[in-house]
This record gives C-alpha cells, structure tokens and sequence, in this order.
C-alpha cells in the first residue's frame, strides 16, 4: 500500500512541475465550461423543460467538470503504449499490481487536475452563472458515495477496454472509442433526461450512467434517498461485475502477451 501512495505522490508532483501547462489547463477549462453553460441558457429561452430548471443545469455543467477531471484516465493509453515499445513486460516483475499501479498514477493525475483546474474553474465560472443545491447533509452523503463509486467504475471500464490490447495488438482505438463511448452514454455533456425514449433506454442497461447521471441527479435531489441507495447498489453490483471481469482478462492476458519492441 506504500508503494501506491507513493506512485500517487510522484504523478502528482510531476504534473506540477509543468505550472505553465495548467494555467493554460484553467483558462481552457473556464472557457468550456462557460460555452457549455451559454449553450444551455439559449436552449431555455426558447422553451421550458420539465426535467430540470436552467439553474440545475448551469450546477449539471459545473459538476461534470469535476467529474470529467476526477475521471481522467490514461490507463487505456499507457496499456497500449507499453506493449508497442515492449516495456509492459518490466510491470510484470514491480512489487505493485499493474492495475493498481496504473490507478495510483490516475489518482495523481486527476487529483492535480481537480485541485489546480477545475475547482478553481467552477468557482470561477459560479460566482457569475451561479450554483444550485436544494440537497441536505444525507443528500450530500449519498452523492459523495455514488460520486466515488462512479470513479471506481470509470476506471475499470477503461482499464478493461485498454487490455483489450493484448489480443488485438494494437492502440489506435482507444482514445476514440472510450471518449466516444462515455460521451453517448454517460450523460456527461447532455444529461439522459433530454435522450430520445430507445437512447435512453439503452443508456439505462450500460454502466456509463453510474459515473456521471447519476451521481449529479442525487446531488441535484432528483432522487428520494431510498431511491439514491438503489443505485448506489447498483453501482456496487456493476463495479463487482468489473472487477471480476477484469480479474479474468488479467489472468488470461499473462498467457497472451505479444510484445513489438523492447
């Protein structure tokens, strides 16, 4: 367990000694965020929408922000890269598991991301557009459980299509079909509240929900608490499912592995 606090602490630092990048990383962040929110206060002066009022939406907006930066994972990438130049076989011999190895960096990462970009941006960006909680301290205790939940789940799902890679021997789908793939389906850009009756549907039966919707719709109270709880055991459920599937590709990966460089 050191040794993955310690991988943590050294993405960490490692991302703040490019200080220069994550100024830019701000102005980029307030800049999207501020267009996302504009976009939706045109939307709704055309019309009402029952599902949410704009200030909800403008607080939709912000906290996607946060998750899309807790979320951040390059473990897909890394995966990938290390089979083309042959260096994967090294993580073989660390006295850290691959998977937790990979996670502990993403934590860093998205731990730097989350404190010098996007809490700064949403703070920005909400002392003019404003930031909405009707919630109470269970509401709140709800929506920090499903929102670490959701990090786990967006992990593994990204972890598992990464090691993919072992069979097909090849990376250059994975960044397009992960941001593709969690852009659809997660609701992270436009909440499931305004998809077609089949998108919605289909979205409902995958995991990618869990990580973005929902966690966002329990703290907006969209949610009885009883009913909050359901999907938090649904999120346990499907992170269950991914943790043993993952366990079987690892142990089948070992066997597979076939490596281009080195």
């Amino acid at each position: 367990m050191s040794l993955f606090y310690k991988f943590l602490e050294l993405s960490f630092k490692e991302k703040y000694a490019y200080r220069f990048d994550f100024y830019i990383s701000i102005l980029a962040s307030i800049l999207l965020i501020v267009v996302q929110v504009n976009v939706w206060q045109a939307l709704y002066q055309e019309s009402s929408v029952a599902a949410a009022s704009l200030d909800q939406m403008v607080t939709y907006v912000l906290l996607s922000s946060i998750i899309l930066a807790l979320t951040n994972s390059e473990a897909a990438s890394k995966i990938g890269r290390k089979m083309e130049d042959g260096s994967i076989i090294s993580d073989f011999t660390k006295p850290i598991s691959f998977r937790n190895y990979l996670f502990a960096e993403d934590l860093g990462n998205n731990a730097f991301r989350v404190i010098f970009v996007a809490f700064p941006s949403v703070v920005v960006t909400a002392l003019f557009f404003g930031f909405s909680w009707e919630g109470d301290r269970m509401n709140s205790t709800l929506f920090f459980a499903a929102l670490a939940l959701g990090v786990l789940i967006s992990f593994y799902i990204k972890y598992i299509i990464g090691m993919f890679v072992f069979w097909l021997e090849t990376s250059w789908y994975i960044h397009f079909f992960v941001s593709t793939v969690f852009t659809l389906f997660s609701g992270s850009v436009i909440p499931l509240w305004f998809y077609p009756d089949w998108l919605a549907a289909v979205s409902y039966v995958l995991p990618f929900r869990l990580i973005f919707f929902e966690p966002i719709s329990i703290f907006l109270n969209k949610y009885s608490p009883k009913d909050a709880v359901s999907i938090i055991g649904a999120q346990v459920l499907w992170l269950v499912i991914l943790v043993l599937f993952e366990r079987l590709l690892w142990f089948n990966a070992q066997k597979k592995i076939v490596v281009h460089g080195g």
